[in-house]
């Protein structure tokens, strides 16, 4: 090999290797050798109940009857979404469920179709971007999600039409997305759920990252070039300060994804009229599991007050 070759090789390796690391943390599929690390190590973001719970309602709102839609996106990717409708007819509400990270809208509507709809409250959740039957390669932690979600509520509008009711429901980046929309969201939402929503993209991969700060600034850097966007615009705060929107926030005290400090800074932040709903040994999404007759008595006071 000659001189030049072993300098592009050189030059190769750490572009190959944080793009590697890129994807990690933002590709629809983390790297092959990151899932056989995590078959060999499993993590403990939750117990073995919750995945057996979370995938039985899945498998239970792909089997109940819906409808499907496709939207293009900005970027021109296929987006796919969902309708479990209450009644025969269109009812005057809807609850738009928005997904988190590497999951997606059926996970996300599953545990709540059985509160909503047995309230006369059709349910809707789209798959975001890279996620489910969408298309895309990335995540954004809410850029492009909040435009997905903004295309979406045109659409629901349009199909309802203007007296249509709509509730945000999100979780983790969802909530993020809900609360990053929380100051442009047509007058048709009428109050948000942040189901363990995060503060920033750049302060949750930092968090992710252990508190070290030369990965995560990395990850920022690649995120420009790749992503096309800078990650500081992710920030949710700016916009919840502006809100006049009703939040119900839901966070547990032992989540290793989000921290419940974020979750509680967020709700102290918030200037509209607000509740927090703390599950002691909540983990990450998991409070409509741990705690599902206290969270739909939630959903209830918000229901009667904002609706």
């Amino acid at each position: 090999m000659n001189r030049a070759a072993k300098a592009a090789l050189a030059a190769a390796v750490p572009t190959a290797a944080a793009l590697q690391f890129y994807d990690y943390a933002f590709a629809r599929t983390a790297p092959g050798w990151i899932r056989a690390i995590r078959r060999r190590f499993p993590g403990t973001n939750h117990c073995g109940l919750y995945y057996l719970q979370r995938d039985a309602s899945t498998a239970a709102a792909d089997a109940t009857p819906h409808q499907t839609f496709c939207l293009r996106s900005k970027r021109g990717n296929r987006m796919q979404a969902y309708l479990w409708q209450a009644g025969a007819q269109p009812a005057g509400t809807v609850a738009f469920l928005v997904h988190g990270f590497r999951s997606g809208a059926k996970e996300a509507a599953g545990p709540f179709l059985s509160c909503y709809r047995s309230r006369s409250i059709d349910v809707f959740a789209c798959d975001l971007e890279a996620a489910g039957a969408s298309e895309g390669r990335y995540f954004s932690y809410n850029y492009y999600e909040a435009q997905a979600c903004l295309q979406w509520l045109e659409f629901l509008i349009g199909r309802y039409g203007p007296d249509v009711r709509i509730l945000l429901h999100g979780f983790s980046m969802g909530a993020a997305t809900v609360l990053v929309l929380s100051d442009r969201c047509p007058p048709q939402v009428r109050f948000l759920v942040s189901d363990c929503g995060y503060t920033s993209g750049p302060e949750i991969l930092l968090y992710q990252c252990g508190g070290h700060a030369a990965p995560c600034s990395l990850l920022c850097s690649v995120n420009r070039v790749v992503g096309g966007f800078d990650l500081a615009e992710t920030d949710v705060r700016p916009h919840l300060l502006q809100t006049d929107k009703p939040v119900l926030f839901v966070h547990g005290t032992d989540d290793p994804t989000v921290p419940y400090a974020m979750g509680r800074e967020l709700y102290d932040l918030c200037p509209a009229p607000k509740e927090l709903m703390t599950v002691a040994g909540g983990r990450h999404v998991e409070s409509i599991f741990r705690a599902g007759a206290t969270y739909e008595a939630h959903l209830d006071k918000f229901l009667r007050r904002f609706l």
